[in-house]
């Protein structure tokens, strides 16, 4: 039985050991995005226009930038959310310390969203945090399958 409870214990091990971790912990990426920039409700209300869509392994080093190629902007104005990308964006954010971020943005327009407007809105509602520095906004999101995790915005 003792054999047995150790082979179990030698293949766990092994096994924990092999797996590669594919990015940091979102808390830590948050937290190390806070490096670039600064968490201020202040800045990061306002408008802004879609750069690039882009990935960080630990919010220390952004890669990776894919244009957005959306026209139009995202208003931000006491945590409400209206836009003109998304055939018209309409919805709401909620901020809590140090820079945690909610998102709600729905299309205002009944028609089938286009890709890229699809990935714009999925890493809007999947945002978890956010770092403002000079006209740059980086919203940090659920990594997609597009293995992006960075929402790059300027101050219009």
């Amino acid at each position: 039985m003792e054999r047995i409870i150790n082979i179990i214990i030698l293949i766990v091990l092994c096994f924990s050991s092999s797996c590669k971790k594919t990015g940091a912990t979102s808390q830590v990426v948050c937290s190390n995005l806070l490096n670039r920039g600064v968490a201020d409700t202040v800045l990061f209300e306002g408008k802004w226009g879609f750069e690039y869509f882009a990935y960080t392994f630990d919010g220390n080093g952004i890669t990776q930038n894919d244009s957005a190629h959306v026209l139009g902007y995202i208003l931000f104005n006491n945590g409400v959310i209206s836009g003109t990308a998304m055939a018209g964006i309409k919805g709401s954010y909620n901020i809590t310390s140090p820079n945690n971020l909610s998102i709600q943005a729905a299309s205002t327009e009944y028609r089938e969203l286009f890709k890229t407007e699809k990935r714009m809105q999925s890493a809007l509602n999947n945002s978890l945090c956010y770092a403002v520095k000079n006209d740059t906004l980086l919203i940090h999101y659920t990594e997609d399958s597009n293995s992006k995790n960075v929402l790059i915005l300027r101050r219009m």
